[in-house]
């Protein structure tokens, strides 16, 4: 474990991030180092206002040593919680904001709430550079200040580049009641080209029934139930749809900074309403290219309930990678408990007429 990450674990308390703050003033005046930064809203309970300085701060960590963003309601230098209140809510908006702040996106960063600081992981990128995306600058550490990078610095990033980096994004939603449509937006995050790509998609939810690719599907095709099934232990778990793409698609190449957007169009397999009675879909999607090892992310998709024949387009809840998956399959059953719980019949037993 890096030093940076183990500094992280450490901090659990306000008394921790204290004694980090004293330990760092002895050698800055502002308790900060080169991998260690404090960023206060001075006095406001809404971070709206200070998303480029939190979002300039992160990606100048991704493209040196990594480092710790601590966001607190003070000054830059006067450390002041947030209220329980303001915590709930900044929670959830970091939550999202972190993962579009940078363009290309940076996995792995991690945030969790401390006696009312927020204090967030920014591991070093395997994929620099990474530029802010609110203000579309490239930043980087020097000593305890964030900079812009020279344009010398971003090029000769992307030219070490020797390996191959992705991202994949997903949506899911119905069109009219009668199918699924699923899009995937396939990203290079590097500067070296991908080859001989591949996708497997496994689709999930609480009920039976199955889907396929319509018959003028140009990149996917019905595979059959002998792919694995990391789920078959779990009775509350079906599998509706296992697809992947075509000998076709496997011979596209996929350029530095180049993305493919794929649709699918998929219809019941059956007879049976599966489409528009289902709310909650676990999606693991497989994929290859013959540079890197298999990539694996899973999907965690709520569907509200509409009219008949509405298109709803799907919520994404929750999302991850292999070594996320019992997380996201906990989440799941907590949904569909939950979402059981809310439509299930009244149980009270109605009152008898008067003689």
């Amino acid at each position: 474990m890096d030093e940076v990450r183990a500094e992280y674990e450490h901090l659990n308390t306000r008394a921790d991030i204290d004694q980090a703050l004293q330990r760092y003033k002895q050698s800055n005046a502002d308790g900060e180092s080169s991998t260690f930064e404090f960023k206060g809203t001075a006095g406001k309970g809404n971070i709206k206002k200070s998303k480029d300085k939190f979002a300039k701060e992160i990606s100048a960590f991704a493209n040196t040593y990594g480092g710790i963003l601590c966001i607190h309601k003070g000054t830059d230098t006067t450390l002041e919680p947030f209220t329980p209140t303001e915590v709930a809510d900044i929670n959830t908006r970091l939550e999202g904001w972190l993962h579009d702040w940078l363009q290309p996106p940076l996995q792995g960063i991690e945030l969790k709430p401390c006696d009312g600081v927020f204090i967030v992981h920014i591991p070093q990128s395997l994929t620099k550079p990474h530029r802010s995306a609110l203000d579309r600058d490239y930043y980087f550490r020097h000593n305890t200040q964030s900079r812009p990078m020279p344009e010398v610095m971003v090029s000769a990033m992307y030219r070490s580049q020797d390996y191959l980096a992705t991202s994949l994004s997903m949506q899911l939603h119905t069109h009219g009641g009668q199918a699924l449509v699923l899009r995937l937006d396939l990203q290079n995050e590097s500067m070296i080209a991908g080859t001989k790509p591949r996708i497997v998609i496994q689709i999930f939810s609480s009920q039976s029934g199955m889907v396929e690719p319509i018959e003028t599907s140009k990149h996917f095709e019905f595979f059959s139930d002998s792919y694995s099934h990391p789920f078959g232990n779990i009775p509350e778990l079906f599998i509706n749809g296992l697809i992947g793409t075509t000998d076709r698609f496997q011979e596209r190449i996929l350029y530095p900074q180049d993305h493919f957007l794929i649709t699918c169009f998929l219809k019941p397999h059956t007879r049976k309403p599966l489409i528009e009675t289902v709310r909650f879909f676990l999606i693991r999607a497989d994929y290859f290219f013959l540079e890197i090892p298999r990539q694996i992310r899973y999907f965690l998709i709520h569907m509200e309930e509409g009219l008949p024949g509405q298109t709803i387009v799907g919520t994404i809840i929750a999302t991850g990678s292999e070594q996320d998956a019992a997380g996201i399959l906990h989440q799941y059953l907590n949904a569909i408990s939950a979402d059981e719980d809310t439509t299930s019949p009244s149980e009270v037993e109605p009152e008898e007429e008067g003689e």
